[in-house]
């Protein structure tokens, strides 16, 4: 069964229960109110025929009866006064009043009071109750049906009854209706999705889907759907980046060494060539693994949409990021210089992925230590409340001016690194990195004084639950 086909099933029966629970409610209070209205006149009209009866002289039977009979506004109505035996005082002249009445007090027992006793039987009202006139105590007993009531209450239950009816049969088609027009974003949201066609490439690509002006849970639904596909075209860019840039780069160093070990199994050689041999594969090799885990990198940071953070210190980060990079040449070195170095040890906490900003700020590191003739670097780093800034200064080759923004690109190499090892993938994972913590990297360069490149990034990333 189709959700539209429950919605109407559902929707149906709600209102066929709704209907049905006002109609009887209805009816109910309706029936009650006849009751105590009819009771009352019953009641009203025994005082009236009493008074008559105990209190005026000049009223006998006779004329009583007459009066009862031209003031009556009820169907059928029978009065009897019975004496404390029972015995009949006065009736109506009704010759089934008297008997009926008579099986009214005998089912009340001994329990009528001054009190009005109601009752009912065969659409009969009766209402029986004492009247003490001079210490002896009468019962009275007065029936009647109320015929112009039960007719009016007969019409209310045909009315009730033709609209439960009446409701049960339009709540199928409007409740059809209603659950088409609820369901029209969930159909529009999967024609959206068909459209979309997998994140094909093409006029198609980077289509989301619309969200509307509505704040409810299908909104919320698309905004989910929308980073979902967000995250999908990145995991899949990421893929054909690695795999275009895989193709492209390794295609060289592979081939470069298929080549020397092809040249050295053409004839035999001295071992001192064949160890040169190895040293030249070590370093080739050597090379392709750096190439290979900077590709890896690049390929996971163009994958992360929502940034993993955990808790860190930044003195500590700085510290390893050092080390690794010295550990590199031993014939490095870097100057570290905290400007204003914050008197509370607080601003040294951050959150953020440590790791991946150890990636970024060694590339750094190694670029400002590689390029520069002394091969040394300056590290300077400010802390604020909001913001940590790394400024990475060399005094090396420096960069052209009409390639300073280029050398953000996968893979570009500036003209004038010459025969300098490297594969132009440190500055753009660095870049990535920092975007990830909600920075940016800004480079400055002139060409044979040096280069500074300036990193800054949010000191508190909000922790993904």
């Amino acid at each position: 069964m189709t959700i539209r086909a429950k919605l109407t099933l559902r929707f149906t029966i709600i209102v066929s229960a709704i209907t049905i629970a006002i109609s009887l409610i209805i009816y109910t209070f309706s029936s009650n109110h006849r009751q105590e209205e009819f009771d009352e006149r019953l009641y009203n009209e025994a005082q009236h025929t009493l008074n008559l009866y105990f209190l005026v002289e000049e009223v006998d039977s006779s004329l009583l009866r007459k009066i009862n009979e031209a003031d009556s506004t009820m169907v059928g109505d029978f009065l009897t006064i019975h004496g404390p035996g029972n015995e009949i005082l006065f009736n109506t002249n009704s010759s089934t009043a008297p008997d009926l009445h008579k099986r009214y007090l005998e089912k009340s027992g001994k329990s009528l009071t001054t009190e009005p006793l109601q009752g009912s039987e065969n659409n009969r009202d009766y209402v029986m109750f004492t009247y003490n006139h001079k210490g002896r105590l009468n019962k009275v007993v007065i029936s009647a049906v109320d015929f112009w009531g039960l007719e009016q209450l007969r019409f209310l239950r045909l009315i009730l009854l033709t609209s439960c009816c009446a409701a049960m049969l339009l709540a199928a088609p409007l409740g059809y209706l209603y659950s088409g027009r609820m369901l029209q974003p969930i159909n529009r949201m999967v024609n959206e999705v068909n459209e979309i066609n997998a994140l094909s490439a093409g006029t198609r690509r980077g289509k989301r889907l619309s969200t509307g002006k509505e704040r409810d849970e299908l909104e919320r639904l698309a905004i989910t759907l929308n980073r979902m596909l967000l995250r999908l075209e990145q995991s899949l860019d990421a893929q054909r980046n690695f795999v275009a840039s895989a193709s492209h780069e390794l295609r060289s160093p592979l081939t470069a060494l298929a080549g020397q070990i092809e040249v050295a199994l053409r004839q035999p050689r001295a071992n001192e060539e064949y160890r040169n041999l190895l040293e030249s594969l070590t370093d080739d090799l050597n090379r392709l693994t750096d190439l290979t885990n900077g590709l890896l990198t690049l390929a996971k940071t163009d994958a992360i949409v929502d940034m993993p953070s955990i808790n860190y210190r930044i003195d500590e980060l700085v510290d390893d990021a050092i080390v690794e990079t010295l550990r590199r040449d031993k014939n490095w070195s870097i100057d570290v210089d905290y400007e204003d170095f914050p008197e509370d040890d607080e601003l040294f906490n951050a959150t953020g992925n440590n790791n991946l900003l150890r990636i970024a700020l060694v590339n750094i590191l190694d670029n400002a230590c590689k390029y520069s003739p002394n091969h040394k670097a300056e590290l300077r780093v400010g802390l604020t409340q909001e913001n940590i800034v790394l400024q990475c200064i060399d005094h090396g080759i420096g960069i052209p001016e009409s390639e300073t923004e280029k050398v953000f690109g996968r893979f570009f190499r500036a003209s004038n690194t010459g025969g300098i090892r490297g594969h132009g993938l440190g500055l753009p994972l660095a870049r990535r990195i920092t975007e990830l913590h909600g920075g940016d990297l800004q480079l400055v360069s002139q060409q044979d004084k040096g280069t500074v490149v300036t990193m800054t990034i949010l000191r508190k990333i909000p922790r993904r639950v």
